[in-house]
């Protein structure tokens, strides 16, 4: 079969010589690989593959967890979808493969799972030859109404562009059981975009995850209910002094998002409280940013108010805040 291009295995044994792997474009796996070192095996004669799909819960021998086997390159790929369960099995999986610079990681993660594997994603830091997760400038982090978050990195910060890597979690019940602890490189991010519609009667109040986006300049908030609202505009209030590395690696202290120059919220409610509360806002991004925050715009807020304003004294050393609101 040389001239094999698209092969599904579904709950099927490997074939015993795979003389048809060179040319093969399209692998797709589904609870068919008996040990990790059997697919890195086939993967290795695999130098024309495409997209690769791997499936199924495995729980491969511990011997069998780190094999003595060099990692395996897959010069032609173009997108890795892993969909296995538990944790390790992941992280074995992607610890031994390089990817190529133009390659796109698909992550999926079933939080219904059993008390022996806590849900997790797969720590990064394992998995040094997956380009497409360093470098990030912008992060999506998405909830929909059927209990599924999607997390999307991109390496270009602008808009209409396809992810990077994107992580799909299931069956999730809030935001709050989310471990964000993922290990990815998120120094450079520039761009932040939450939704947070669909989360019932949960909030998000606190937004120490911000810590973690020292270069961030941009965050859109859309859907906010009133509480998370609330403790993000809190946050960005907070004058205490975070640690976090600079480009040397060192700990320096910083404010919360020192480089953040727009804020964006979208679709949620206005009351009286929450305007004063972002004029609040401004008003002590300006006294220890002066000339960072720039924007805030607000766009589709029932009974807000309709205009622009600018919030902010005459003063050279001070940048005067756009306020817009509900904007057509």
């Amino acid at each position: 079969m040389p001239s094999l291009r698209t092969l599904a295995l579904d709950r099927v044994l490997l074939p015993p010589s795979p003389l048809w792997a060179s040319n093969l474009e399209d692998l797709s796996m589904r609870d068919t690989i008996p040990s990790l070192q059997d697919m890195l095996d086939l993967l290795e004669q695999c130098t024309s593959l495409r997209t690769l799909l791997v499936d199924g819960y495995h729980t491969w021998p511990e011997d069998d967890s780190r094999p003595d086997h060099e990692p395996v390159s897959l010069p032609s790929l173009k997108l890795l979808d892993v969909r296995t369960q538990p944790l390790p099995a992941s992280e074995d999986l992607l610890a031994n493969l390089i990817l190529p610079d133009a390659a796109t990681l698909r992550l999926e993660v079933d939080m219904m799972t059993d008390d022996a594997h806590p849900v997790q994603l797969p720590d990064m830091r394992l998995c040094p030859n997956i380009p497409c997760i360093r470098g990030l400038k912008r992060i999506e982090v998405l909830w929909s109404n059927r209990n599924c978050i999607l997390i999307r990195g991109f390496r270009n910060a602008q808009e209409h562009v396809a992810p990077d890597i994107e992580v799909v979690i299931s069956a999730a019940s809030d935001f709050l059981d989310l471990p964000y602890d993922w290990y990815l490189d998120l120094s450079q991010v520039e761009v932040l975009v939450f939704r947070l519609g669909g989360m019932g009667a949960n909030s998000f109040e606190s937004w120490d995850i911000l810590q973690n986006f020292p270069e961030l300049t941009t965050f859109r908030l859309i859907e906010p209910d009133a509480p998370s609202l609330f403790g993000l505009l809190n946050g960005l209030m907070d004058t205490r002094e975070v640690q976090m590395p600079d480009q040397a690696g060192t700990q320096r202290n910083h404010r919360l998002c020192p480089r953040l120059h727009t804020l964006e919220l979208f679709d949620f409610r206005w009351t009286a409280e929450i305007g004063a509360a972002m004029e609040n806002m401004v008003a002590v991004r300006q006294t220890f940013e002066p000339k960072a925050f720039r924007f805030l715009d607000v766009y589709n807020a029932k009974d807000g108010p309709t205009g622009h304003h600018f919030v902010g004294p005459h003063d050279a050393n001070v940048s005067q805040v756009l306020v817009v609101t509900n904007a057509e």
